[in-house]
Parts: C-alpha cells; structure tokens; sequence
C-alpha cells in the first residue's frame, strides 16, 4: 500500500522544485516506511511506501528503467501473482521477492494498455512511456485504490489523495454540482457521477478504467465490463456449483492474507464476514498466525426492542462463529463515550470533503485504531457479501419467475416457504404480488396517496440549488430519491451488483482510511472474480425451495456454525446511535443555532428547513427521530468541511 504523486509537463522540459515541493507538503502527517522521488525531464513522480506484503519490503518506487524508456508509481497489492508468473515467464528464484510494481511493467511491456484486464488485486498506477511521449494510467476493477488527478493544459498532476492537488493549485474552488447533489441524495452515497469530486478542476479516475495523457490530448476507456463480458456458466449438478464456488471464494480469501503484521477482521455476526473469518482462520492456522476479530457491539445500557427477525447485540452470534473457527482471538468494542460526530473534524480533513457516513464512522475508526495496535496491517470485512457471496433474494426469484411465466415453480415456492416459516401460503402470496405488480401501476397508486410528495424531503438541500443545477430531472432518470421503490427481477438486479458510484464511494473512504492508520481494509466478497463467478450463476442457485441465500448455505455446510449459516435474523449495525448522542444534544443545538446564521452556509442548506428541525427538536424530545437527526448532523458535518475547506483554500 502506497501513497502516490506526480506531475507531468506536456510542453518543454523540466520541472521547478517548488511545483512539486507543494505537492509533499500535505503529506508530512501521514506515517511512511519509506519515501522516494523520482524526478528525470519532463516527470516528476513520488511514492510514500507502507509496507503490507512480504514482497512489498523490496519495492523501490519510483521504479525507471533506461532500457525500456518506462518510469512507473504505483499503490498496488497484486493478488494473482502466481497467475502472472506463469503468463510472464518469471523465474522461480524471483517469484518471492519480485514486486508488485515489477510485475506491473512486465504486463505493460506484454499487453500495453490492455494490462489492467490481466491483474487482479487492489490497484492504481501511473506509467511514463518515454518511447511513446505519453502518461498511462489505470484504476483496479472495483476502485480499491483511488486515483485523482489534474489536466491542465501544460501539466498533468495525480495522487491518492486530493490535498497534493489542492496544493499546488494557486485558487481552490468547491464544485457546486457535486455539492448540490451531495446533499440531494437522502442516502449515505456522496456522488451521482464517479469522476467528479467535490472541488472544481480536480478529478478521479473511475474504477476499471485506464487513461492516456500525452501532447495527442488525454483519452480515458473503461476497460471491464463485467455485465457485457459475463458469459453463463452451465454446470450440471449443484455439487459442481458448490465445488467451483469454494474454489473460487477461498483464493479470494487466501490471496489477501499476506501481511507482513497481523490479519485482522471487522467481523459482524452474520454469513458474510462470519463465513470469511471462518476461512481465513483456517488458513493462518496453517501458517501458524492468528486472526484477530474486532466487533462493534452497542453501548451499556442501550435499550430498544428489536423488529422481528432483527439483532442489534451480535455478540452471542460472534461468540459462536470464534467458538467454532477456533484461530480467532476477539474483542468486542462497545466504543463508549463515542457518537456519530466523534472526531467528525478529523474524519473531514482525512476524507477531504463532508461526509454522511456519520452512523458508522465512530466505531470504524475505533475499529481499525484497534487493529493497528494489535500489529495488524490486513483487515479484511464482508461488506460487499449481499451482493455476491451470500447473495440470493426471494423476492427477487418471485419475480424472475412470474416474468418467465414459471407460475408451477413460483407456487412451489411458496408453498415450501409457508410450511418452512410457519406462515400461511396466503399470507406469502399477498406479499409476492404487492412485489410483482408492475412499477408504473405502484408508482400511480402511491401518487394518489402522496400528492404533496417531494423528493428531497429528507434532504437539507437548498431549493435554489435543486433547480440551478436541475436536480430533480437528473434525480429522477438516475432513479434517486424515488417515489415508489423499484422491485427488479435477478436480470435487472445484476446492475445494482455492479455499481459504480457504490464502488468509488467505499473505496474512497477505505483508501483513505488505510493511508491514515497504516491498516488496509481488504473484503475478498469485493473480489473481481468473485463478482464475475456470482453473476455467471443461474438465478436458481441463489434462492430455491423457499431459501434464500442458498448457494453459500450449502457451500460453507460444515465449515461455519449452523446457527449462523442457517438463521435468519438480520443484525442492525449502530442501532443505538440516536441514543449515543442523546446526552449532547444542548452542544448540537447551540453549534446549529450558529451554523444557520452563518450566510456562507445559506447557499447550499435549506436554512428555514434546518431551524423548523431544530424547533421541534428542541421543543419534543419525541421528534428526535432518524430522518430529523440526518438533517441536523448532516448540516452540521457540511458546516465543519467548510470551516476546513476556508483554512486549507490558498486563497483564503
């Protein structure tokens, strides 16, 4: 793992010490193993190394090489090196110490601009190509790593993190579209395009992309597809499906278990993360390592009934999977005395932009500051199971099979889950048809009822930057901010599996994350041949015979505890936040009595919604609910990256 910089002079040569000199400045907070420069005519390229992975103590980075006329940067963890030593014919005596970077010049070399298709791992990279006159970069398929960059008509500028790029910039301004959607979304997503960012002039690369910069201009490809490239796989028994999916999933495990510290897991106590700690503790057994676990559990004293089939203490649940797994050594973080606006201004300077992940983002931190003091350098999370490992929706296989006009299997279905849930067929059935009546007869029904609907009801956002920057319009054709919710069959619910701006928004937040406690967060469910082997499956893997979850109930039989594999209870992570921050509310009320005053404030917030919310609040302690505290942290959280932004701007 890696921090990366650079810059590029299109025209003439050489590059001042101050340019770049600018770019290192910001970077003096964050804890390196090693940093190198690299600074050679027309480039100016820097690395500031954390050691992760055996191979990568050997790194030295920048790499250039005379011969070849090829200078590269690179923040990468390489995870199909195996694969690639074989392709690229690297001896067996280098094979332990070549590096990732090494490994990436031999696939350029190989493949030129089609090298990204050929690695697998978490990636960002940047390659002068001295031969061709021309900069190429790249981005992993699920934007683990980030890549932002500025292009300028004389100078190409890139990092990790944006504060290098605010740094040589001389006037520093916000990008008003990215902000005015920001705080439109009534969601957690930042974004509604993912190479935009929150300052003007600044940009990122997307995920599965590539980019070429040179005198010819700049050309930018989407080199992965999986939703086009995906073929079905055809198998012929559900033991083979299960054999190929292990297969599959294990490697996805075992390739992010090299560490040069510790291997810890943000383990819940569900399928996901409890099916990936099960594996990965068998593994280090071999090895003779540990795996450390660290769960968030809530606070002493917290109460709140649950809804049916709902666990928002997991703690029993995670006892059982470490029970069971037998390598694990847990710990439980109740994270007492911190809230969602614990360290909220330290969360801003290191994400570099507002935020809304405010629910979870105290005891994440907590988390991975845990981990870091255990010595782990690896921490590895099942966040993105829902949508491969552990997917499977009834819902969703309901109406596959009415659209298919399978109404035999569909009745099969719910007659096996009555008489599996204990609920009558009847009671099923009426639930199957409100999900397979069509959307546009749902969404007229439901206008008929909400006709004072509006979409940003949920939202601060000021009114007048809805229609400067034709929010709603947008909104609506992205299906944001929806009236009526739409109910997808398993073909229309793969785009959701692979959404972009879902993958730039996490891997953003990982990123930065890593860089700043030293411990990357690595989720094998997020792996790219994990993703591809999940979609090529035929929907009846996923759910049949009334369950859900089906193919990684049966694939991980014996290896996890039945109780997990096998239980239905959905675990709610951070269900006492509201009641965490209730003891603070007099701080909140008076930092929002100055934060609607304040008329910078008043050109993105809706002022006269915030203080209606912070009235009622104060008057009815029962309107403290979580659509009311969501406007009020988040206004909040907004007002302090602005406060930030007006220290940090050069030209304030």
């Amino acid at each position: 793992m890696s921090v990366i910089w650079g810059l590029y002079q299109k025209k003439g040569n050489g590059i001042e010490k101050e340019k770049y000199a600018k770019m290192i400045a910001p970077l003096t907070s964050i804890q390196f193993d090693r940093l190198d420069a690299f600074n050679c005519k027309d480039v100016y390229f820097g690395c500031g190394h954390q050691y992760i992975t055996p191979e990568s103590v050997y790194e030295i980075l920048p790499r250039s090489e005379e011969k070849t006329g090829l200078c590269i940067t690179a923040d990468a963890i390489i995870d199909n090196r195996r694969e690639l030593f074989e392709t690229l014919a690297v001896d067996k005596e280098l094979q332990e110490i070549i590096t990732d970077s090494e490994l990436i010049l031999l696939a350029y070399r190989k493949w030129g601009q089609d090298c990204p298709k050929y690695l697998v791992g978490d990636f960002a990279f940047v390659i002068k190509d001295d031969h061709k006159n021309e900069i190429f970069c790249a981005r992993d398929h699920v934007g683990k790593r980030t890549l932002y960059y500025d292009d300028s008509e004389n100078v190409f500028a890139f990092s990790t993190l944006m504060k290098p790029l605010l740094a040589r910039q001389d006037h520093m301004a916000l990008n008003e579209r990215w902000i005015a959607d920001f705080l439109a979304i009534e969601t957690t997503i930042h974004e509604t395009e993912c190479g935009e960012t929150v300052y003007q002039g600044i940009n990122q690369l997307p995920p599965a992309f590539w980019m070429r910069v040179g005198n010819g201009g700049t050309v930018k490809k989407q080199y992965w597809d999986p939703l086009r490239e995906v073929k079905p796989l055809i198998l012929k028994t559900d033991e083979e499906y299960e054999e190929a999916f292990r297969k599959v999933f294990d490697e996805a495990v075992a390739c992010r278990l090299r560490s040069t510290g510790e291997v810890g897991i943000k383990m819940s106590g569900g399928i996901d993360s409890g099916s990936i700690g099960c594996i990965a503790a068998a593994q280090l057994a071999k090895k003779n390592k540990k795996l450390y676990s660290f769960s968030s559990i809530p606070m002493e004293g917290f109460k709140e009934q649950p809804k049916k089939n709902h666990i928002v203490d997991e703690s029993e649940n995670i006892q059982a999977i470490i029970d069971f797994a037998g390598n694990i050594e847990g710990e439980l973080l109740r994270s007492e005395g911190k809230h969602a606006l614990t360290d909220a201004d330290k969360v801003v300077d290191m994400l570099e932009q507002p935020y809304k992940i405010f629910r979870n983002m105290y005891w994440q931190l907590h988390v991975t500051e845990r981990a870091a003091q255990k010595g782990c350098k690896v921490l590895l999370s099942g966040s993105y199971g829902n949508f491969t490992i552990s997917y499977g929706d009834f819902n969703t296989n309901t109406k596959t099979l009415f659209k298919k006009g399978k109404l035999i299997t569909l009745y099969k279905e719910i007659s096996v889950l009555s008489k599996s849930a204990g609920v009558s067929a009847r009671t099923i059935a009426k639930g199957v048809f409100t999900y397979i009546v069509p959307y546009q007869l749902k969404d007229f029904l439901r206008l008929l009822r909400l006709r004072e609907w509006d979409r940003f009801s949920l939202t601060v956002v000021n009114p007048q930057l809805i229609k400067k920057w034709n929010v709603e319009s947008r909104f609506k054709l992205l299906g944001l901010n929806p009236r009526t919710y739409r109910t997808d069959d398993y073909e229309a619910f793969k785009k959701q599996r692979v959404n972009w701006i879902f993958f730039s928004h996490v891997g953003a937040v990982e990123v930065k994350q890593a860089v700043y406690s030293g411990v990357i967060l690595r989720d094998p469910s997020r792996d790219k041949r994990l993703i591809e082997f999940c979609l090529s499956l035929p929907a009846e893997q996923f759910v049949r015979n009334g369950e859900d979850r089906f193919l990684i109930r049966r694939a991980m039989k014996g290896r996890m505890p039945d109780k997990i594999l096998f239980g239905h209870a959905i675990g709610v992570q951070c269900a006492d936040w509201l009641q965490r921050i209730k003891p603070y509310w007099e701080k909140i009320f008076t930092e929002l009595d100055h934060i609607v005053k304040d008329q910078t404030i008043n050109n993105y917030i809706d002022i006269e919604k915030v203080n209606r919310e912070l009235i009622l609040a104060r008057e009815n302690e029962a309107h403290i609910n979580g659509d009311s505290v969501n406007k009020l942290l988040t206004t909040i959280v907004f007002s302090r990256f602005i406060s930030w932004y007006t220290k940090y701007s050069p030209n304030n």
